[in-house]
């Protein structure tokens, strides 16, 4: 009877091993991918899709003229948009919340600026900041509201403010070098210092003229006319000096121009 070689046993016990172990391993290995497609997926899930990260309130801080209900009505609808019938802003990592704050200032030219913040796990605050109006700008017979950068804006309903200067804007399209934002400084640094030598300003006229200049209407009937190439500051310096020096009242001028430097130049009302 042929003996069978040790060897050759023990070989096949060793692939059998070598097998066993592959096997082994490749299930944990396909174990392994399955638990990270899962917590991947899972991810995923709750992060894009899950209830848990869901945006559940929507809040609106710091309105004061603007109704908040108004910019929640339009916060609503933009985040509604679908792409491919997935409304990212319903979630809260996803959602992009400032893609409808810069939506809002162009929709509502009141609003300065729009912050946003997530406040985890469902809350998404929008912080905004309104205008400050300065004058009424009037062009024919509209009017807007405008700041001090010379933004405008429709006033809205019952939120006219009250005591605001009223630009009257005649220019037809005739440009000056002053910006509007210029000629608003100037008109809110004159207007008190008129004010407190007891001239009431009504109007602010910008005439169609090629020298930028700026037209006071005043209580009386009387105008006042500034150059906007010089320095209106020493304009009514010599405004005061003049009304100073004279018996007479602002009044009693149908106007008082102080376009050349240093003087005044003025024609009386008929007696």
């Amino acid at each position: 009877m042929p003996v069978r070689p040790l060897a050759s046993t023990s070989v096949r016990a060793s692939d059998r091993f070598a097998r066993r172990r592959e096997r082994r391993e490749r299930i944990v290995r396909w174990s392994l991918a399955t638990l990270v497609v899962i917590a991947v997926g899972g991810g995923i899930y709750a992060c894009f899709f899950s209830p848990w990260l869901s945006v559940r309130a929507i809040v609106v801080e710091g309105t004061q003229v603007l109704d908040s209900e108004l910019l929640l009505a339009h916060i609503h609808a933009a985040r509604d948009q679908r792409t491919w019938g997935y409304a990212r802003d319903h979630y809260m990592i996803p959602a992009r919340p400032e893609r409808i704050a810069q939506s809002l200032e162009a929709e509502f030219p009141i609003l300065e600026s729009v912050t946003t913040d997530k406040r985890f796990p469902h809350t998404i605050a929008f912080s905004v900041r309104e205008r400050t109006p300065v004058a009424q700008w009037c062009e024919g017979a509209a009017c807007q509201l405008t700041d001090a950068s010379g933004a405008r804006w429709d006033a809205l309903e019952n939120t006219l403010p009250h005591d605001l200067p009223v630009v009257r804007d005649m220019r037809n399209g005739v440009r000056w070098p002053q910006s509007d934002a210029t000629i608003l400084y100037t008109i809110s640094t004159i207007r008190p210092q008129l004010r407190a030598m007891r001239i009431e300003p009504l109007t602010w006229d910008l005439p169609e003229t090629a020298l930028p200049e700026l037209r006071v209407s005043v209580a009386g009937e009387s105008e006042l006319r500034f150059s906007l190439e010089d320095d209106v500051q020493k304009q009514m310096t010599v405004l005061a000096v003049f009304l100073r020096d004279t018996p007479s009242t602002v009044s009693a001028y149908m106007y008082l121009d102080m376009r050349i430097p240093g003087r005044v130049y003025v024609k009386k009302k008929a007696q």
